[in-house]
Order: C-alpha cells, then structure tokens, then sequence
C-alpha cells in the first residue's frame, strides 16, 4: 500500500474547517492529512466547500480498507460526526479527467451507430440517443453502465453506490 494518497472530498459543509478535516483523519485512524486545498462553491441557493487532500496513511485496518475501496470503486463514505458524512473519492488529476464535451461527442457517435445484436438504451440524461443491435456482450455492456455510472457522478454529483 502506497505511504500517501491523493483525495477528493467533493462535499463540505461551510462550518468545517481545514483543522475539523485534519483531526477527523487521525481520530478515525485514516492517516495524517499533510496537504489540503479547500475552495468554496456557491450556488443560487446554497454553499459548500471542496476540498482536495493528502493524507499518509496509517498501517491500519481501517486505512487498508479506505485505501482498498477507493482503488476498486473510486469512492467511499466516512462518518465524521453521526449521521454527517463525508464522500471521499480517488483524486484525479485535470489532465485525466473526462469533460462534458467528451461524453456528447462519445454519445453522439454511439448515437450514429449501427450495432447488430443487442438492444439497450442509455441513461436517461440521454433519452434522444438509442443504441439499437449493439456488439457488446451483457458482460461488456455491464462495465460500460458501470463506467457510465461513474462518469455521471463524477458530472453530476450524485451516487447510486455506496461503501
């Protein structure tokens, strides 16, 4: 297991602070946050704050197990005050991640397509676009709602899976 790790918490309420984020850390027994860079989102009618950290992580179970779930599904839900949770996610540099523009052009394309064996359609963010007959095995299509699923909550905000 890597020593530190890059994260993302995407959501903070505006009442706590670098310090609140820093001792969470170390009394949950995650690790010891060495960098973090808070910015404040603001909105019509609310406002939080983003957060991205670095944490050196401890030896311990519930490290391993954070660290574990961050690499296979990319988030995790840690309680910091019952029933206040913060949703962690994997950092993603800038250069990596995939803008809107990306998936249009990507559903766009799918949309243009002929695919001959089976039939489904995508999420309903994009009801207009049906990919009819497609090659995909349901093993295939499965990864590709899965990738979907993150990409969507990555855009969007919103998570149909939780640790």
């Amino acid at each position: 297991m890597s020593n530190t790790m890059k994260m993302f918490l995407p959501k903070i309420a505006h009442n706590v602070s670098k310090e609140t984020i820093k001792e969470t850390f170390q009394k949950l027994l995650i690790g010891s946050v060495s960098e973090i860079d808070m910015y404040r989102k603001k909105s019509k009618h609310t406002s939080f704050w983003y957060a991205f950290i670095a944490v050196d992580l401890y030896k311990t179970t519930c490290a391993e197990a954070i660290y574990r779930k961050l690499k296979e599904k990319g988030f995790v839900k840690i309680v910091y005050d019952e029933p206040k949770y913060w949703e962690i996610r994997t950092y993603v540099p800038v250069h990596e991640r995939i803008s809107k523009k990306d998936i249009k052009e990507l559903c766009d394309c799918l949309a243009k397509k002929s695919f001959p064996e089976y039939n489904w359609l995508l999420p309903e963010n994009y009801t207009g676009i049906i990919c009819s007959n497609s090659l995909a095995s349901p093993e295939e299509k499965e990864i590709i709602m899965e990738d979907y699923d993150k990409l969507e909550k990555e855009i969007y905000g919103c998570a149909r899976i939780y640790y």
